[in-house]
């Protein structure tokens, strides 16, 4: 499964506002999927804007950035992970957070309401929020695991005659390159474990 393809550009952007306010990526990433479609220039019915479809400054929200400053991928992302944190720690769990993101949720934390414009009750905002999420963390974990490069256990590989040790051989799935760093750094592993023998 790949990254969805209406993220990819936004990417690194997603990755570092959800690093700046310590949430998890496919999180953050799930609501922008929800929210806009991954479209920088959405702007909602009720007068959200962008990735995150952030309330502007002008819609009675001192102290946000303008509508025109959220149209910026890096300042939109930002605001709505920072939106997005203040609410799960206001209130105590992701679920609350989405909730109040969305103004669905009463002072109490219980999850009520929902979106005027859509319809979308807050309970339906949570379930479909965490299902793009859940989209993004199936392609973030596929990736990962086609990242690394087993490494067979050291009974399955030749011995080398002269040291009489098993140097690790590192196995490439056929299709994909050697990663030279990544071979560095096993070379440099077996020449410690070697060396401390």
């Amino acid at each position: 499964m790949a990254y969805p393809a209406e993220l990819a550009p936004y990417r690194d952007v997603i990755e570092t506002a959800s690093r700046q306010f310590d949430l998890d990526h496919a999180l953050l990433a799930g609501l922008i999927l929800f929210e806009s479609g991954g479209n920088p220039q959405a702007v909602s019915a009720a007068g959200a804007i962008g990735l995150g479809q952030v309330m502007p400054a002008e819609a009675g929200f001192p102290g946000r950035p303008t509508r025109q400053q959220l149209l910026n991928p890096e300042v939109n992302a930002t605001w709505a992970s920072r939106i997005l944190s203040d609410g799960i720690q206001r209130w105590g769990t992701v679920d609350q957070g989405l909730a109040a993101y969305l103004g669905a949720i009463n002072a109490r934390g219980q999850i009520t309401g929902g979106d005027p414009y859509t319809g979308v009750s807050g309970q339906e905002y949570v379930r479909r929020v965490h299902a793009q999420e859940a989209r993004v963390a199936a392609a973030l974990e596929a990736e990962a695991g086609a990242a690394t490069v087993p490494v067979l256990p050291i009974a399955d590989q030749p011995m080398d005659a002269m040291a009489g040790t098993a140097e690790p051989r590192p196995v490439v799935p056929p299709g994909r390159a050697w990663d030279p760093v990544l071979g560095l750094a096993l070379m440099g592993v077996a020449i410690w474990i070697i060396s401390d023998s």
